[in-house]
């Protein structure tokens, strides 16, 4: 069984304190963290689902974000990934990744929560974004980021059963 982990280090590599153990469900993985020194989000996937978190410097969930609970981030599908993480201005997070019902299924998915860790229903379609690339095609998105005009930029792939593939 996996667990998911965080650690923080110095800008010398030096560890700080221990190693945070992310409760997040069995087999799971942490594909990312955001970080602003004061807080961290890490987003991550365990053997059923999506997890998305916050953090204090003690590697502890504030009661002030979803009520000290885990977030399960669902597009709509039996497969859910997590892989990028940023954050906007207004404090709001973007988190991206894949959403669909089989492999070859499955296309991008976003989608923005509050500082609370509460979705932000003003978002898409009650706080995400799902975008296939078609039929027999599968899709993840991987990095996500805020350009300085406000919007979302999001990175990834597609490939098709038919032996296609193009980098997005």
């Amino acid at each position: 069984s996996n667990s998911a982990i965080a650690i923080r280090i110095d800008n010398s590599g030096n560890p700080l304190g221990g190693v945070v153990n992310i409760n997040s469900g069995s087999d799971s993985r942490a594909s990312a963290v955001l970080s602003d020194g004061y807080q961290y989000y890490v987003i991550g996937n365990n053997s059923v689902s999506t997890f998305f978190t916050k953090l204090d410097t003690l590697g502890v969930v504030p009661f002030s974000f979803n009520n000290g609970n885990y977030i399960s981030v669902n597009g709509g599908g039996a497969i859910n990934y997590l892989a990028g993480i940023t954050r906007q201005w207004d404090g709001k997070i973007v988190v991206c990744g894949s959403a669909g019902q089989t492999n070859f299924t499955r296309g991008w998915m976003i989608a923005r929560y509050n500082s609370n860790g509460i979705i932000d229903p003003t978002f898409g379609t009650n706080g995400k974004v799902t975008h296939t690339f078609g039929s027999n095609v599968f899709a993840d998105a991987y990095g996500v980021c805020i350009f300085s005009n406000g919007k979302i930029g999001v990175t990834g792939f597609r490939s098709s059963t038919a032996g296609t593939a193009n980098d997005c």
